[in-house]
């Protein structure tokens, strides 16, 4: 979901319903895209850039990466679309509609069927890390964004109209960095609070009051940089030394579980609740099978690379993004990975699918690129 840089982060929950905000299953056969002018902004240097959490030492710190760069390996085929002026954060997938969003309150939209963006705008300059969309019985939309601001925006028309959210008070967070909607009525969130409060927890019931709602406990110690809803279901990860936490109750409680990783886990995402990835930093990959999330195993990763995202469009088939242009892909639930050739050196932080074929990855300097090949 999603997916955040290297920052100090907290948790916030939002239980969501049964649908995938960054998750579009859905087949799309929309070909290249054309970017609007956005502004000039020469020798841009991403002020959140990513810096690597505290280094294992010496002794234990994994060996460098012996791949050759991703740009190296062979023809790409993932196509580099016009770059964006800005970094871009997060790149959403909803039922053929596809969303990007980075700094300076960025929204790309590219609607099912077209083939150029469109600049959409939640009256904010702020960066935004996250976006996701969810969907009730009817039809009827959900969508959000929210980043370095207390704020979250919604929209209820695939985003020609985006207003401010309404949220708890308890926790004024200061920047989010993972939502996500399992359909239109549940969702949960993650984020750092101000004032030094630690990790919260917010979820939302848009059922009640379509509102997001403060949960208990928080973490002081932790940061969160990636969360998942299922029903009542939720898993979050961050920078908490390899734990997962998970919910049962919609993201009211929360409890943790250790695995066999140390470091930082930046990108989550779930196939229903029998099958988990999380992926982070050094090319760390965990996968769950036991139906709860609460059982993961390390797999072996082709990569030594950060990785930030993770994007599972089925069962067997899988994608992760990271540092230097890294692409991983599955065919088989994640038990095993292999590098695919981005044609880019650029950091990707965030990925995700419209069908098996076709896909998005965004990132650093604006960086998109987009398959319709599934990146074979």
């Amino acid at each position: 979901m999603q997916r955040v840089p290297y920052i100090t982060l907290a948790i916030i929950a939002l239980s969501v319903g049964l649908a995938s905000a960054c998750s579009d299953r859905a087949a799309s056969a929309d070909s290249g895209a054309v970017w609007p002018d956005l502004g000039s902004t020469p020798d841009l240097k991403p002020d959140s850039a990513p810096v690597p959490d505290t280094a294992p030492p010496p002794d234990t710190q994994p060996p460098p990466d012996k791949a050759p760069p991703p740009d190296t390996m062979g023809p790409p085929k993932w196509k580099a679309e016009l770059s964006a002026p800005v970094d871009l954060h997060a790149v959403a997938c909803f039922k053929g509609h596809v969303f990007a969003v980075g700094k300076k309150g960025t929204i790309l939209y590219r609607a099912k069927g077209k083939k150029t963006f469109v600049n959409q705008s939640a009256s904010t300059k702020k960066e935004l890390f996250t976006v996701a969309f969810g969907e009730n019985a009817k039809g009827a939309t959900y969508g959000v964004v929210a980043g370095k601001d207390y704020n979250i925006w919604q929209t209820m028309d695939l985003g020609t109209k985006w207003g401010v959210a309404p949220q708890c008070s308890a926790y004024i967070f200061d920047t989010f960095y993972a939502l996500h909607l399992h359909d239109y009525d549940r969702g949960l969130g993650a984020g750092v609070a101000v004032n030094k409060q630690g990790g919260g927890s917010k979820y939302y019931d848009g059922s009640v009051s379509y509102s997001w709602v403060c949960a208990t406990p928080t973490y002081k110690s932790e940061e969160f940089y990636d969360i998942f809803s299922f029903n009542k279901l939720g898993w979050m990860v961050g920078k908490t030394g390899g734990k997962v936490y998970y919910t049962s109750d919609g993201g009211v409680t929360w409890a943790s579980v250790k695995t066999a990783f140390k470091y930082a886990l930046r990108g989550l995402d779930f196939v229903g609740p029998s099958l988990g990835v999380t992926v982070g930093e050094f090319g760390g990959i965990l996968r769950s099978t036991d139906g709860k999330g609460k059982v993961w195993k390390a797999i072996t990763s082709p990569t030594k690379n950060h990785l930030w995202d993770v994007y599972m469009y089925s069962s067997k088939l899988g994608w992760a993004v990271g540092d230097k242009g890294t692409i991983l892909h599955t065919t088989d639930g994640g038990g095993s990975w292999k590098v695919q050739p981005s044609g880019t050196t650029k950091r990707l932080e965030s990925v995700c699918f419209s069908s098996a074929s076709e896909g998005w990855a965004v990132g650093e300097g604006g960086v998109m690129l987009h398959t319709t090949t599934g990146g074979k």
